[in-house]
């Protein structure tokens, strides 16, 4: 059968018609799928779970506030709660602390001893103290009487042995299953605390001048004696406080600061160091006046010169100066190449006192520098630093 003409004709409106409909069909197509797809599948974004941000809360030591017991004879120190005391021992030995001095449940047990001693048997695991490897043992007893009364309950025991320096640390504590709960997580705690004091560094126990204007410096292992430009050209010392003053001891006793001269007219300080066992030439203040030298916490040091109309205040790192040892020291003349670093000037007042002095306040946290007048009757504060501004 053949169609009519009208039919088959390709005209413009076909041609038309034809465009539209190619163009338009697919994203019609793709319209109405998406629409049937979203009646199949629950909306994914709207499904999601809440977002829970955590914030971090900064742990709190829980022995921050606690006494501190050191023990110089057998070389130890630990910490234990304010509500607790320290008792001796029947043996010299033997330290207990306790809340009260009750039974022995009650109380930890430090003992230090020359040969072992089997306290306690039972489940036993390493444990480090103090960077220390040890071994904590664990027991558990029932008891069904005591002294003739039936008491029935379970003692846990525990104790741990250290060895260090041809001695054996012993801790050892009892808690009842009433009291362990309480006891237990404590000694834990206690044996957080515990440090060995370490023998092996030198430290400066005391520093003098002699008569000869020599620096006596003597610590935990040896007697040091430091020759001194007042020495040196046989000056007389019956006044050597005034001719030696600063002399002082740092915090740490790592290190002994005192005031000598250079060419026997130039003032200088110089720092003794008990780790290179001697002294070194810090600096060289030329003819000007030394008036004071005193350390702060953290070993660093205060040296106050200059003249009556123009006082200086400097502050040295002593700690960080000897870290870059030995880059930084000239080690023909012993001296520190550059201070800068690590030092700050403060340039006083101009009120031109006879002479000044430093005056620390610990409990104001600040120092202050006081002008005194030539009769010595009078002092006047000139200046006052924060700690933390110097």
């Amino acid at each position: 059968m053949e169609l009519p003409k009208s039919l088959t004709a390709v005209t413009s409106f076909s041609k038309i018609l034809f465009g539209v409909l190619f163009v338009t069909l697919p994203f019609l197509g793709f319209y109405l799928g998406m629409g049937y797809q979203k009646t199949l599948t629950p909306n994914f974004v709207e499904s999601l779970p809440p977002v829970v941000r955590s914030t971090l809360t900064p742990s709190i030591d829980p022995t921050a506030d606690w006494k501190t017991y050191t023990n110089e004879e057998y070389g130890f120190s630990l910490k234990y709660p304010q509500t607790w005391n320290y008792y001796p021992g029947a043996l010299d030995y033997i330290f207990l602390f306790s809340k009260d001095d009750g039974p022995p449940e009650y109380k930890v047990n430090v003992s230090v001893e020359d040969k072992k001693r089997d306290y306690l048997t039972g489940a036993c695991k390493p444990i480090f103290i103090d960077n220390h490897k040890g071994i904590r043992c664990e027991s558990r007893t029932f008891v069904e009487s005591e002294r003739g009364v039936e008491v029935n309950y379970y003692v846990t025991g525990i104790q741990v042995e250290v060895p260090y320096q041809n001695k054996l640390y012993y801790f050892t504590v009892y808690a009842s299953d009433a009291t362990a709960p309480e006891r237990i997580p404590y000694f834990s705690q206690i044996l957080s605390t515990f440090k060995f004091l370490d023998r092996d560094v030198e430290l400066i126990n005391e520093a003098s001048i002699t008569d000869k204007c020599e620096v006596k410096i003597v610590t935990n292992k040896k007697t040091y004696v430091e020759k001194t430009g007042y020495s040196g050209i046989s000056i007389s010392c019956n006044n050597k406080e005034e001719r030696l003053k600063g002399l002082e001891i740092s915090p740490s006793k790592k290190y002994a600061a005192f005031q000598d001269i250079s060419g026997g007219i130039d003032s200088m300080v110089k720092i003794f160091s008990a780790e290179y066992k001697r002294a070194f030439q810090l600096y060289v203040y030329g003819t000007s006046i030394i008036y004071g030298v005193e350390f702060l916490p953290e070993d660093k040091l205060l040296v106050l010169n200059g003249y009556p109309q123009e006082p200086y205040l400097t502050v040295y790192d002593i700690e960080k100066l000897f870290a870059d040892y030995p880059n930084d020291i000239d080690t023909t003349y012993w001296y520190f190449k550059d201070v800068s670093k690590h030092s700050k000037s403060f340039q006083l007042p101009k009120d031109q006192y006879y002479s000044y002095k430093i005056v620390i306040n610990n409990l104001e946290d600040q120092v202050e520098i006081s002008g005194i007048t030539e009769d010595g009757k009078a002092e006047y504060n000139i200046k006052t630093y924060k700690l933390s501004e110097i």
